[in-house]
């Protein structure tokens, strides 16, 4: 029956994929009709993408997913699922806990009803820390309510007391990212066939291990792997990691794999402290850059010239094509992308904690 209905699930998206395209082709230069579509490609994009598109598909005749990605198998309770494995190394160097500790200890403005201005009056006075204010009269017992904090094994605690003073995209919520030993971030992407509702054709996660990322990408060479593949992927958060870390994944990456993970009465997936690095770096580099794209950062940051790229909006075109013809040449360049996806980020990651993200 939990076939059956996968069946039915498969015929279902191709024939709405067939009915309905997610985007709309404009003609290239024509910028402000951009600004009415959710979705759009260019003209020129469209066409180069059809044409890798009708390459991959002759290069790769007659080849498998296996052959084509050396991948292996992962059992989970709900299958097999397809997974491929990759290492990439990691620069940069993370702030200590004891260096993250401190400098919090130093913002007197996490102290209850301490501002700006009453900051700059306690620190002419001589307070330079909030361990500094615990003999005050006024401020004291605020001040050892935040150091109890602060000084709790919870990182969950602490970042939502440091979010009580200060905007979700602040620099110092993204600190506390360290501030415990032994943290272990999870760096999350995710490829889908469209919107909400939409199967998940790709699922990257990367870990950090002895100075190298390890992307492990778990890829549908069915739809009826799906299920398979969310095990896989929610099994990755499940070993002693306390962060998730995403581009824009509070509004699209976890609220879809929630929504698959109900449809199959799966529970959802990754219960860790999560910080979208999407809402710091909107206010990081604001005016720098053309845009917030994470292909956009990773040019103008790290060089990265991304090769053989499809544009997201066709990578349900380009997976059907590879369903179609069972000819995994189209995939290649979505795996391509969702895994320079996950670099990326930890990349980015990386760079603003390493660089102290702007100070204050």
């Amino acid at each position: 029956m939990f076939s059956a209905s996968l069946e039915r699930l498969g015929k279902a998206w191709r024939e709405r994929l067939d009915a309905v395209p997610g985007y709309q082709v404009v003609p290239d230069g024509e910028m402000f009709r951009t600004s009415f579509l959710d979705s759009f490609l260019f003209t020129s994009e469209y066409r180069a993408a059809q044409v890798l598109k009708g390459r991959l598909l002759e290069e790769h005749r007659g080849t498998t997913p296996e052959e084509l990605f050396s991948g292996d198998e992962v059992e989970t309770p709900c299958g097999p699922a397809f997974r491929i494995r990759s290492s990439h190394p990691l620069e940069g160097q993370l702030p200590s806990p004891a260096e993250v500790k401190a400098r919090l200890q130093a913002d007197l403005t996490l102290v209850e009803g301490i501002g700006p201005a009453t900051e700059r009056l306690l620190r002419s006075r001589g307070y330079a820390t909030i361990r500094d204010l615990l003999p005050h009269r006024r401020f004291g017992g605020a001040a050892q309510r935040c150091l109890e904090v602060l000084d709790s094994a919870d990182p969950r605690e602490v970042m939502e007391w440091v979010a009580r003073w200060y905007p979700r995209s602040h620099p110092t919520l993204l600190r506390t990212a360290c501030l415990h030993r032994g943290w272990d971030p999870l760096f999350l992407d995710i490829e889908t066939m469209g919107l909400f509702s939409r199967p998940i054709i790709l699922i990257g996660v990367g870990k950090v291990s002895r100075g190298r990322l390890e992307v492990d990408q778990y890829l549908l060479r069915d739809i009826r792997e799906e299920p398979a593949a969310l095990a896989a992927a929610f099994a990755s958060g499940e070993e002693d990691r306390t962060a998730l870390v995403t581009y824009n994944g509070k509004t699209f990456d976890v609220p879809f794999l929630s929504a698959r993970a109900v449809y199959y009465g799966m529970p959802p997936p990754f219960d860790l402290l999560h910080y979208d690095l999407l809402h710091f770096s909107r206010r990081r580099w604001k005016g720098d850059f053309p845009d917030f794209r994470l292909a956009t950062l990773e040019r103008h940051l790290f060089g990265v010239t991304r090769e053989m790229d499809v544009p997201g909006a066709l990578v349900p075109e380009f997976y059907d094509a590879y369903q179609r013809f069972g000819n995994p040449g189209p995939l290649l360049p979505v795996v391509l992308h969702n895994r320079q996806d996950v670099v990326s980020l930890a990349l980015l990651f990386y760079r603003m904690l390493s660089e102290g993200y702007g100070g204050s």
